[in-house]
């Protein structure tokens, strides 16, 4: 793809002003923007405004730890779980099962499955002591963020889940609603398992409004609370809700997956933090999916526990030694952000002066990044790294595959020629974000970036954001803005 020659395109000026809609929306709501449009193949800048100012970015910073885990590992990595013994596997007997997380940001249930299977090919039938879960890759994780530390006692989210190296299905439940024959029943999907409680009910009435909230007592037992109805007209959701403790979310969830293989545990599920002893003994190694597939499901899904556990594996991999915290794990972000100005072809060099960031989800209000220093990574994936290119621009989504409505605008080139990533956020302002690639009507590339942040207590709704801006992006692939070889 990179490496065709492509005919040198020059723009005509362009008929409306630069940004009108956005400065309509500073003018009617208040807010502060940063924007910025450039044609990558001439490296042009074609409009700009603030492109130097830093705003909070929200979830686009994950386009930073996406490019930085792509040149760290490449996109076939794959992060290793392992499942050790505490003695030799005889007679179809181990003393303890110990699982050492790999800081694998996507292992699910699937994961567990092949891993009881292989336990049970090896022939295990019986673990005499514990199911030990080892999360020392990162050490016990400090909450960062207020949300995720009020998560620890309750939530009614799952953007808020904890963080782990040994963590599963992105440390929240899975909480199936299903109508059977006329009752509406409540489980834990894909098991239900006896440690954790339902509280509350879920009628079938009219209005279809649920609610959801996962409470942790003191015992460390996490709690379902559920109550509203569900709608006459669905035969079932699905609701997902963050846990209060990962590690033993995945030996509850990976013992009832060694059951359903035939292997009993005898013990009670464990949880450390320290490294094993060097006396283990390895039964299984199991490979998660590839990097690029993970970036995919994480951008896609905007999943911050996928992005934060990334970064904490950045962080292990820049030689910083567990209990990790996330703003440590973010400094090697932080110096690959700051790192692009020192590339004299940048086109905004200024922009990367101030940035901050503190995290890899965007959760922390306190990050800040400008227009100009996100174009700056989407020119330097284009132009510097034609090997990881491909992965890095499929992680991104197209418009007409959004899961939201948001995007979804009947414009057929709004829809088809973007590949982005979306950030919003409610407090403390409105924020919403928008950066990614774009194709022009010639078959040229090229590059965008736009950060809005509203005023204090005055919210603006991220439709009308992203209105805006496809009213500034239209000029540029409608013919307004003229293509002349």
């Amino acid at each position: 793809m990179m490496g065709l020659l492509f005919a040198l395109v020059t723009y005509q000026p362009v008929a409306a002003e630069p940004f009108s809609a956005m400065k309509e929306l500073q003018q009617q709501e208040g807010a502060s923007y940063s924007a910025a449009i450039v044609d990558l193949q001439n490296r042009q800048v074609l409009a700009e405004d603030s492109a130097d100012q830093n705003l909070i970015p929200a979830s686009v910073t994950k386009l930073f730890v996406a490019g930085l885990a792509l040149e760290t590992w490449g996109p076939n990595h794959r992060f290793e779980t392992r499942l050790l013994g505490s003695s030799h596997l005889r007679e179809g007997v181990v003393e303890d099962l110990i699982l050492l997380g790999g800081g694998d940001p996507a292992l699910t249930d699937e994961d567990f499955w092949k891993m009881a299977r292989e336990l049970s090919r090896k022939g295990l039938k019986r673990v005499e002591g514990d199911l030990v879960v080892n999360a020392s890759r990162f050490g016990a994780v400090s909450c960062n963020v207020q949300d995720r530390c009020e998560a620890r006692q309750a939530s009614r989210n799952a953007y808020d889940a904890p963080l782990s190296s040994a963590g599963s299905n992105y440390a929240s439940w899975s909480i199936a609603v299903e109508r059977q024959d006329g009752t509406v029943r409540t489980r834990l999907y894909p098991f239900d398992l006896p440690e954790i409680a339902f509280d509350g009910q879920v009628e079938s009435g009219q209005g279809g409004y649920l609610s959801a909230r996962r409470a942790t007592l003191p015992g460390g037992q996490d709690v379902i609370r559920l109550s509203g109805s569900l709608a006459p007209k669905r035969n079932g959701r699905m609701l997902y809700r963050s846990t209060g403790n990962p590690d033993l979310q995945t030996g509850l969830l990976f013992k009832a997956f060694l059951e359903e293989q035939g292997i009993t545990v005898n013990g009670t599920i464990r949880v450390t933090h320290q490294p094993p002893a060097e006396t283990t003994v390895q039964l299984v190694s199991h490979r998660g999916e590839s990097l690029a597939e993970s970036l995919s499901a994480m951008m896609r899904y905007s999943n911050n526990y996928m992005s934060d556990v990334l970064l904490l594996n950045l962080g292990v991999e820049s030689g910083a030694r567990p209990p990790l915290s996330v703003a440590d794990a973010a400094q090697p972000l932080q110096a690959y952000a700051a790192g692009m100005a020192g590339n004299s072809s940048t086109l905004f060099p200024d922009s990367l002066a101030g940035l901050r960031l503190l995290d890899g989800s965007g959760l922390d209000t306190d990050n800040r990044l400008s227009a100009g220093a996100l174009i700056a990574l989407l020119d330097h994936y284009y132009h510097e790294n034609p090997s990881f290119f491909p992965a890095f621009l499929n992680s991104l989504t197209v418009p007409a595959h959004a899961r939201g409505t948001s995007l979804k605008k009947q414009d057929a080139d709004w829809l088809t020629r973007l590949a982005v990533k979306t950030g919003g956020l409610s407090e403390p302002v409105t924020v919403t974000t928008l950066a990614g690639y774009m194709r022009f009507r010639n078959g040229g590339w090229g590059a965008f970036a736009f950060l809005v942040n509203g005023a204090p207590g005055q919210a603006i709704p991220r439709a009308d954001i992203f209105e805006a801006i496809r009213q500034d992006l239209a000029p540029y692939w409608k013919g307004t803005a003229n293509h002349s070889q």
